[in-house]
């Protein structure tokens, strides 16, 4: 059984559940992981080790574009970018990948992983998160994704 969702519903489904107020994804936050955690349907927060590094801290609420089209016509919704830096002092992790979080970070709503870990080994280092929803395969993780 096939199933199709056309595009402008998924624009629809998209703005919803990031609409303020009423959406399941308002007032997410982002998270960094230092686990090598195979992602799965199953996975909850619990399963992520969530970073430590100096200087890290869970990220603001994010701020949701209105959903659109990509390059290759493909239905995503970005939320404004989130920015993590090392800061002076002994932990360093590798990142392995980010979490969208509710906003008490308590549930997982989302998680994906790095094509590989980021080192945040480097006092001044900044690690630059743009978060990404589709409801298909995500998009590549490119330099718009990660800095």
């Amino acid at each position: 059984m096939s199933v199709a969702l056309p595009n402008g519903q998924a624009v629809v489904v998209l703005n919803a559940i990031t609409a303020a107020a009423t959406g399941p994804f308002d007032g997410a936050k982002v998270v960094l992981f230092q686990s090598n955690t195979t992602l799965l349907p199953t996975t909850v927060l619990a399963d992520l080790t969530i970073c430590d590094f100096s200087g890290y801290a869970t990220s603001s609420a994010i701020v949701w574009a209105d959903a659109g089209f990509d390059a290759q016509g493909d239905v995503l919704v970005t939320g404004g970018t989130k920015s993590f830096a090392r800061t002076a002092g002994a932990v360093s992790n590798d990142v392995y990948g980010y979490a969208l979080v509710d906003g008490t970070a308590t549930d997982l709503l989302w998680a994906r992983k790095f094509p590989q870990p980021i080192p945040m080994a480097v006092v001044g280092q900044t690690l630059i998160v743009l978060p990404v929803l589709t409801l298909g395969q995500p998009p590549d993780l490119g330099p718009n994704d990660v800095v």
